[in-house]
């Protein structure tokens, strides 16, 4: 972050820094500058510029992106030498041109515009150009515009952690529904309970509609006898068998179904075992979203914790 002061670039970086290491066979770097202009008036570099202040310095390869708001006095600049090389990529927005290769180092991707949103076919290309990415964190007031124009399915095969705290609600439509976005490895989902409500329509929306979801294999045991419930379950697709410690089903559950509610409710240990006979794709609510969620229906919470007292 920089006050009354242009962008860091290639002239900056070779005077400042490379000039004093001599020895110096190979710089890989990525900067991302912020800069906010106060009392000065300063013409922030160009993309041209900043990208042309690294020829002939013995840079390498480098791209870069740049936005600025003139109106707030406020603009950013991510340079970056290529390939990209970092597991972390900060900044990504909607000046970013998808023409420098595929980034397949980086792991955690941070996206943040405050002045466009990101529409369904930037996704596409992000998911494309990110392929192995495990988090995403979207920074993004505004809603998007050309909803019309999602019909093609994204895929983000290896994110676990997607992080939608600071950002429009149409951004959980655009992750969240299943027929928006693909993600069969999330298993962390940061949301306010706004956009949760919103994308749920108040929780009544077919849980099967959407991606916070859990998936498991054939023989997977999901919960134990005599471990306490901290979840219940509400099954998409698939078979689970209750089971016994001696093997004993005691009863077949299939698609719809759900369980674990009592033990949720009275913190008791589990009776029984669940074991998966198919692949089953399970929804899952632990004992804070139960309650928020019965906060809403006071007569059902009424009824609930008259007959299944809970302690504090």
């Amino acid at each position: 972050r920089r006050v009354d002061k242009n962008y860091a670039d290639g002239v900056q970086i070779y005077n400042d820094i490379l000039i004093h290491m001599p020895r110096l066979k190979k710089f890989t770097f990525s900067i991302n500058t912020v800069a906010i202009i106060e009392k000065k008036k300063i013409r922030l570099s160009s993309n041209e510029d900043i990208e042309n202040s690294f020829i002939g310095r013995g840079y390498g390869q480098v791209s870069s992106y740049v936005f600025s708001q003139q109106m707030k006095n406020i603009g950013h600049c991510h340079v970056y030498s290529l390939p990209y090389q970092f597991e972390h990529f900060f900044g990504l927005n909607n000046s970013f041109h998808f023409q420098d290769g595929i980034f397949d180092k980086v792991r955690r991707l941070t996206m943040n515009d405050i002045a466009c949103p990101f529409e369904h076919q930037f996704f596409k290309l992000t998911s494309h150009y990110f392929p192995f990415i495990k988090e995403l964190t979207i920074y993004n007031s505004r809603p998007q515009k050309d909803k019309e124009h999602s019909s093609t399915l994204i895929i983000f095969p290896h994110l676990i952690l997607l992080d939608l705290v600071e950002s429009h609600a149409d951004y959980a439509e655009q992750f969240l529904l299943t027929k928006n976005t693909h993600l069969p490895c999330l298993l962390d989902l940061c949301i306010t309970y706004e956009s949760l409500t919103i994308l749920t329509n108040n929780f009544i929306t077919d849980p099967t509609r959407l991606n916070c979801t859990q998936i498991f294999e054939l023989n997977d045991q999901k919960t134990s006898e005599e471990t306490v419930g901290d979840k219940m379950y509400f099954m998409q697709e698939g078979i689970v068998d209750i089971i016994k410690s001696e093997g004993e089903v005691l009863t077949t559950l299939s698609d719809g179904s759900y369980f674990g509610e009592i033990c949720l409710l009275t913190r008791v240990k589990r009776v029984a075992s669940v074991r998966c006979v198919t692949y089953c794709n399970l929804y899952s609510l632990d004992a804070a979203q139960f309650e928020t969620i019965l906060g809403s229906y006071l007569i059902i919470c009424f009824f609930l914790y008259s007959n299944f007292p809970i302690d504090h």
